[in-house]
Formats: C-alpha cells, structure tokens, sequence
C-alpha cells in the first residue's frame, strides 16, 4: 500500500504554530531530551538525564516525547493482572512493585521539585505516550504538555517534536515488515539491557549497530523532519524518535526534474538558502544523551560523561525528593487515566494514534453541540430595588 505522507500529517502538525510559544534567548539555559521511556523496567539511562537535570540546573526544560513509556507499562498490566476489564490505579500497581517502579518515580520527584522552584517544564507527546495527547494545553503539577511547538532560539524559529510522524513505520503502527524490524530491535534492547546488568558492555551497544544498518531510514527521517517544518515557517527542528544523537545542519532540497522511466525524483541541494538545523536529542533508554543550550555556548551534546555522578535515582539510598512524592502519584494517576481512556487490552498498543484522535474528534463533536450558555439577566430598576447594594 502507497502511503501518502504529507496528507496523512498535516493536519497534526499544524499545532507546532498554533502553540506558538517564543520565549526570548536571552539569559536562558534550556536542557532538551526525549525518549526517557519511564516505566520501561530495561531502561538503564534514565539516572543520566536525571544527572544532567541536577548538574546544570536548567531554567527551561524539553522532554520531546515517549518519556512515560504507557506501551510498556500497558503490557505489564497484561502479563500481572487477569482482570484487565478494571485494572487497579497506578499507586496501587507502583506500590506493589516498588523495587520496578521506584526509580522512574524518583525521576518524576525530581521534576517536580524543579517545577516548583520555577523551571519552565515543557512534555511533549511522543508515540509510546500519544494519549497524552488529550491533555494538550494542560498543566499538570507545573509540567505542561503540549503535542508540539515553536520556540525562537537565537532568532531562529525551532518546531519541537518527537519524531514519529516523520517515521512511516509508526504512522502505520509498525505493521507488516515494520513489524519484524521492530521484534528485531526489541530483542536487541533486550540484549543489551542484560549486557549492562552484568557489567560486560559500556561502549558498545546492540541497538546502536541496528541503528547504523538503518541510516538509511535515518536519512530520509531526516529529509521528513526538515521538509515539514520548513512548511510550518521553521529554520530549524529539534526532537528525538530514533535514540541518536544529532546536531547538524542541512539544506532544502528542490525537484528539478523526473525519471520517466522509473517516476523517481531528481532533487539538488539549495546551497544559496540559509541552512536548516537538524538537531536530534538521542534518548534516556540505554545512552542518556541530551541537548544543552545556552546563549554563550550554543548547542551542546550531552552525555554521561557531561554531568556529576547523581546517587538520586540509587533505590538502596535515601530519596532527596521524598517530598513531592504524594504529588507524582497524583500527577501520575491524571496520565494513567489517559492511557485506560484509549488502551484496548486485547490488542497492542497503537503507535499510530488513531484512537486518540478518535476520542478527541469525539470530544470536539460534544464541545460544538452543547448548548451556549445563557446571557445573563438584565435588571430592571424593580429588580434593582428589590436587591439594594
């Protein structure tokens, strides 16, 4: 089946400039990172994030989608509880897993307590936490979720995202060949999540070899991301999606022309426009990689090496956000409400969204027939009289 890209993402994109958000650069140090995947019990990085979010103390923060991992926590419930028909809240299923839960908790500590000592905190949804997408707009706990945004950066216009809707593969829930690739990157996670376990691997790591054998894929995600925020009036994208770092510059490309044999484009590089910035946050799932900027340094990659050791996610040590812990299992509790509103637990998860977005024409439908309310009364004088000052 042919998939026509640019009309199947359109319409979801055009919130990037809806949302519009433009703080100015000045005196800002902005921490960008995506792919945390909490709750995803093979995550080893997570602790790194959360390092560079204590060294460097950020005023704004980015998590540019899948930083709850709703997929996997969905077949947790499947493989621990029978009665998925009513599965139990999320404090009750965290509390009875703590040594599984407890760090990912720790994590949420953490940016509340950043919130609430004035950091800007910006969640972005991503494909593993697209239910999210019925809170677009809201604050929740002082960390505001948004499906995407514009922020000017150095007098450059950047769309934030997570990545998937320039990934065919998630766009059509990984179905067919997608499918096998996907088993064979999860079987991959998995290697190098045991790996890690005993100690044998630092540098090297399974998924990352995967990754090269699909630069390919790389490349064209690239050339997607670039192409669509060029049509939202961006020079720039910053997001994640593919766990690899990236911070680059490239340049538009034009049809010049077509193979009439074969149909195939020929595209050249417009060297003479101003070049796009493609900058990729990589994840927090197995390498803990991020983005820093600042007004006198730039853009920066960060890594594990980037950030003081952090004991704040060691599970065996006291936690220094105890504190905030009754309002991550409320802030919880209101995201886990999302995910039951759209999981069906006799399917997979659905990477593609189109339940949610189900549920939010659904929303929009009941918005639109509810009655206006009514004007309010006009007094007269009698009335007036009656009810003096």
């Amino acid at each position: 089946m042919r998939y026509d890209y640019e009309t199947a993402n359109r319409p979801r994109f055009a919130s990037a400039c809806a949302h519009g958000e433009t703080n100015p650069s000045h005196n800002i140090k902005r921490l960008f990172i995506s792919d945390v995947h909490k709750f995803n019990f093979q995550n080893h990085a997570l602790h790194i994030h959360g390092a560079h979010i204590e060294h460097h103390k950020p005023d704004e923060i980015y998590i540019l989608g899948d930083d709850d991992d709703f997929e996997a926590l969905f077949e947790f419930i499947k493989d621990k509880y029978k009665n998925t028909k009513n599965p139990p809240n999320f404090k009750e299923i965290a509390s009875k897993y703590p040594d599984l839960f407890e760090k990912h908790l720790r994590f949420i500590d953490l940016m509340l307590h950043h919130a609430e000592h004035g950091a800007k905190i910006y969640k972005i949804t991503g494909n593993h936490d697209n239910c999210l997408e019925l809170l677009d707009g809201d604050n929740v706990f002082g960390i505001n979720i948004r499906k995407d945004m514009m922020i000017n950066i150095d007098k450059r216009k950047y769309v934030l995202e997570h990545g998937h809707l320039n990934d065919p593969g998630a766009l059509l829930n990984y179905g067919g060949l997608y499918a096998a690739c996907s088993k064979v990157l999860d079987h991959g996670l998995k290697l190098d999540s045991k790996l890690k376990e005993k100690g044998i691997t630092e540098k090297f790591h399974t998924t990352n070899m995967l990754k090269k054998i699909g630069k390919f894929h790389i490349i064209s995600f690239r050339q997607k991301a670039m192409d669509r925020a060029i049509k939202c009036g961006a020079d720039g994208v910053i997001l994640g999606h593919i766990h690899k770092e990236d911070i680059g510059e490239l340049h538009p490309q034009h049809t010049v022309g077509f193979n009439k044999a074969t149909g195939a484009a020929y595209n050249i590089k417009d060297r003479s426009a101003p070049p796009f910035h493609y900058i990729n946050t990589g994840d927090g799932f197995t390498e803990g990689t991020g983005i820093l900027h600042t007004p006198t340094t730039g853009f920066q990659a960060l890594n594990k090496t980037s950030s003081t050791h952090s004991d704040s996610f060691d599970i065996t040590k006291d936690n220094p956000y105890t504190a905030q812990r009754d309002k991550a299992f409320a802030y919880m509790e209101k995201l886990y409400a999302t995910m039951l509103q759209v999981a069906d637990f006799t399917k997979d998860w659905d990477h593609s969204g189109q339940k949610v977005e189900q549920l939010l024409r659904q929303r929009e439908k009941c918005r639109l027939a509810a009655p206006s309310p009514r004007p309010p009364l006009i007094k007269t004088q009698a009335q007036d009289s009656l009810n003096p000052p």
